[in-house]
């Protein structure tokens, strides 16, 4: 089904406001100094975050249960208690497992390390990759946590790795742009990432992954468009005009495209009243989304 936003002049005025001007013009350079293109491409943009969420949960869940996997090899279940290890942890890290272990001593009482690894932050299992535990964790290599890097990766490398994950999953986190940053080639190391512990399940997310056909969906700006935005923003300029009237305005993603509507004199011609359509419109704003 084909979702269909439209917005006037003023509205897209009001969203810019609502948003930022500063966070819209991130997006004005690639839209070529149109704005409504520019609110696309931010809505695109937004796309593309959510397709990542899944590789990045599959890589995140996989990269700490392998971390996890040197620690009860080398520590035990209760590797969370032992001196030799807690000694070496930051201030910062130490207190983080603390706060973890009295929260899930609370709500289940005795406990082991299965408990509460995933209440740990990604940036705790990125630490234990750290140079200062290579004599206490990582002394005997990698190969059993990740057989499948590269041969002459060390752990220093595959930490590498795991933090440009853990930035990108920030940047996404904070709903910075993604789009100019290389999507494509950042999948992939997400991917890769994942196949150094399981090919299988590399695969698979590979497979349920939605970012390659998100990326490939990005909104194009037509000739059309810009005379379109130039013949709106005149109309706006007018201070005399009280009547939201713009030419008819789309661009195409894979399912979902925004549009201004042709010669709207009132929101309620534009929106379809006559019941051929579906609509749901706020006639405070002037938004409407339209499900054919």
């Amino acid at each position: 089904m084909q979702e269909e936003i439209e917005c006037c002049p003023d509205t897209l005025q009001a969203i810019e406001k609502a948003l930022t001007t500063a966070r819209i013009r991130r997006y004005m350079c690639e839209a070529g100094e149109d704005e409504l293109h520019a609110l696309r491409l931010y809505i695109w943009n937004s796309r593309l975050c959510e397709a990542f969420y899944l590789p990045i949960q599959f890589a995140e869940i996989v990269i700490r249960n392998a971390v996890h996997s040197a620690l009860i090899f080398k520590f035990g279940l209760k590797w969370y208690e032992n001196r030799s290890l807690l000694d070496v942890l930051s201030s910062n890290l130490r207190r983080e497992l603390e706060r973890v272990i009295a929260e899930e001593r609370q709500q289940h009482g005795d406990i082991d390390g299965n408990n509460i690894t995933s209440s740990l932050s990604f940036g705790f299992w990125e630490d234990l990759m750290d140079k200062r535990f290579h004599h206490i964790l990582w002394k005997g290599g990698t190969k059993h946590q990740f057989p499948n890097r590269p041969m002459n990766y060390r752990i220093s490398q595959i930490r590498e790795r795991v933090e440009k994950i853990r930035a990108w999953r920030n940047r996404i986190a904070h709903y910075s742009a993604i789009f100019d940053r290389e999507p494509t080639r950042m999948h992939a190391e997400i991917l890769e990432t994942i196949s150094w512990t399981c090919d299988y399940t590399a695969a698979f997310t590979r497979k349920i992954s939605r970012v390659s056909k998100v990326v490939a969906s990005k909104p194009r700006l037509s000739n059309n468009d810009v005379v379109a935005s130039q013949q709106s923003v005149s109309q706006l300029a007018d201070s005399n005009s009280t009547e939201c009237s713009v030419t008819k305005m789309k661009v195409q993603f894979s399912r979902d495209y925004l549009e201004i509507p042709e010669s709207c004199s009132s929101l309620a011609e534009a929106s379809g009243q006559d019941g051929a359509t579906s609509v749901e419109q706020d006639n405070r704003t002037g938004v409407s989304a339209r499900l054919p």
